[in-house]
């Protein structure tokens, strides 16, 4: 969660930086982000990532053994 609520901090200065010099856009896409639904959304999609990532580095590997691929996967998906 930590880089989420890095990467969160650095995205909603930028956008208070840019809507005070009267930016419509950047305006309304900071009140859209700062809503619970959207901050419940990227944490659930953040939770999703760091167990699909693995899967994925282990699917592009040069090296794929079809055996560990399918281990992979099914973790993946009884954890998901």
């Amino acid at each position: 969660m930590s880089v989420f609520v890095t990467v969160y901090k650095v995205i909603l200065e930028a956008l208070h930086v840019v809507s005070e010099d009267g930016d419509t856009t950047a305006r309304s896409l900071d009140a859209s982000i700062m809503k619970f639904d959207f901050i419940i959304a990227a944490m659930k999609l953040q939770y999703i990532f760091k167990y699909t990532h693995i899967l994925s580095v282990t699917l592009q590997s040069p090296d794929l053994a079809l055996v560990e691929a399918s281990k992979e996967a099914r973790v993946c998906v009884c954890t998901l």
